[in-house]
């Protein structure tokens, strides 16, 4: 879907005075003929493209599931009858023509095959709990028909399938600039969570296994087993000590042998899981957050695109009343079959139908230079990242130059001893003049700070070296004056 240009995005054009199209100028104040066709749009026309605009149908399917939700919790609160009251006959029908919709979505998507339509469709997150969130109902539907103790288990899967009703609510927070971000976050902390989990789990295991069979050598095979080796060191996690079974032989019973391990194999568990492992968890936690902080507005724009797109396709009547819209789309392709015409693309949405021919070229315009702007915009960053690479590798070179030369002046002192004595012209002298010279000549791509601390430490080393020099040969002939 096209994008319209709004009152700030105009200005890129209405600023230059005399836009022109094909060498024709236009005046801002001329009237199109968009707005003298829109002006002449019957009263029908204009309900139609309302109703049918993204964003109202949205606003409809939200208010249409928060009253399902508010339906759905009262027939799970209140006593399950024989037979379905009519708030829980409101909710079957809410999700079978749920289910029928998302059948509609795999079947009008774009792959050709339909395993690639599912595995397109599964893709998705949410389609995946929706699909699980129906098949779960279904079985308690299933099982609600019947007697004790079978409408207890329908009861009971009615329960657990509101949660997955209740969490689909998340996914509409995402269309909000502030709290969409925040949803991205959690879905990514969740999926990059699995490593740690496991290593935690492993923790978990080794000290739930051993702490069982110091403690009950003697019990008997049952699954209740599996509950006791879980369920003390999980709790342990939140900071849960069960202070008073520590110690084993405080409650007068007879102590299992090596009954003493326990407080020592709880205290190792409660610093590797409670004090490494979570706050492991914690700072990447802390490092998702602050990539997905940095890019916050991206992942809004995403999520609200992503909307649009699919309430673009979708029937602008909410369940249960969508079944209505799907009679119309089953007699509207059952007439185009017999007439013959063939599947045509829908032309179009919106008050953009209506759009004159000049106003088309102003956008298509705007979208051109909307691309230009981002090509523009990628170049510039990837120049001024390799910029980067280049002074960091300049740098490199002239840091190993100036390793390598330092290197060559200490070798020639340890075979020239005697170079930088006064006999010679004052060569040290000479030297440490002429050294930011020599050094400013070699390392030209080196910063000038670091430059500096260089040409500093060299004249500072020679400086040395000139007065130790100086003082052996002042020592030399004051010992040949005394011994003389």
């Amino acid at each position: 879907m096209c994008h319209v240009p709004q009152n700030h995005e105009t200005m890129l054009f209405d600023a230059e005075k005399g836009f022109s199209i094909n060498g024709k100028s236009l005046d801002p104040k001329v009237e199109t003929v968009s707005s003298i066709t829109v002006r002449c749009l019957s009263w029908i026309t204009k309900l139609y493209d309302f109703y049918t605009a993204p964003v109202v149908k949205f606003w409809f399917h939200t208010i249409s599931y928060l009253a399902f939700l508010i339906l759905f919790s009262y027939v799970v609160l209140v006593k399950m009858e024989d037979y379905p009251n009519v708030q829980e006959w409101l909710v079957i029908v809410y999700i079978l023509s749920t289910a029928v919709e998302k059948t509609r979505e795999v079947l009008m998507s774009e792959p050709r095959k339909l395993s690639q339509k599912l595995k397109v469709w599964f893709a998705e997150y949410w389609n995946l709990s929706d699909f699980i969130a129906i098949l779960l109902f279904l079985a308690g539907l299933t099982l609600r028909w019947c007697s004790d103790p079978y409408r207890t288990a329908g009861h009971i899967a009615y329960s657990l399938d509101i949660i997955f009703w209740f969490v689909r609510v998340v996914d509409l927070l995402a269309v909000n600039q502030y709290s969409g971000p925040y949803v991205t976050m959690i879905m990514k902390m969740i999926s990059n969570m699995f490593f740690i989990v496991v290593m935690m789990a492993i923790v978990l295991l080794s000290f739930g296994v051993s702490r069982k069979a110091i403690l009950s050598p003697d019990e008997d095979p049952s699954w209740s087993l599996a509950r006791d080796i879980v369920f003390q060191p999980y709790w342990m996690i939140y900071g849960e000590v069960y202070a008073t079974e520590i110690n084993p032989c405080d409650d007068g019973q007879p102590c299992p042998p090596a009954s003493f391990l326990a407080p020592f194999l709880q205290a190792v568990y409660m610093f590797f899981q409670y004090i490494i492992m979570v706050n492991i968890l914690i700072a990447f936690f802390n490092n998702v957050y602050f990539d997905m902080e940095s890019i916050s507005s991206k992942v809004w724009k995403y999520n609200r695109y992503r909307y649009i797109m699919t309430y673009q396709d979708r029937p602008w009547l909410p369940p249960p009343l969508i079944i209505l819209s799907h009679v119309a789309l089953g007699v509207k392709g059952i007439y185009r079959k017999f007439r013959g015409d063939p599947e045509t693309e829908e032309k179009g949405s919106g008050l953009k139908l209506y759009l004159g021919h000049q106003d088309r070229k102003k956008l298509h315009e705007f979208e051109e230079k909307c691309k230009v702007h981002l090509i523009q915009d990628s170049l510039s960053k990837l120049d001024y990242q390799f910029g980067q690479l280049q002074d960091l590798s300049a740098q490199a070179v002239d840091i190993l130059t100036m390793l390598s030369a330092s290197d060559s002046l200490h070798l020639e002192e340890h075979v020239h001893p005697h170079s930088w004595s006064l006999q010679h012209g004052s060569g040290a002298d000479f030297d440490v003049v002429n050294m930011p010279r020599l050094m400013a000549k070699s390392c030209r791509s080196t910063p000038p700070s670091l430059l500096k601390a260089c040409i500093q430490a060299a004249c500072r080393q020679g400086s040395q070296e000139w007065h130790g020099e100086e003082k052996e040969s002042k020592g030399g002939m004051s010992i040949g004056l005394f011994s003389e």
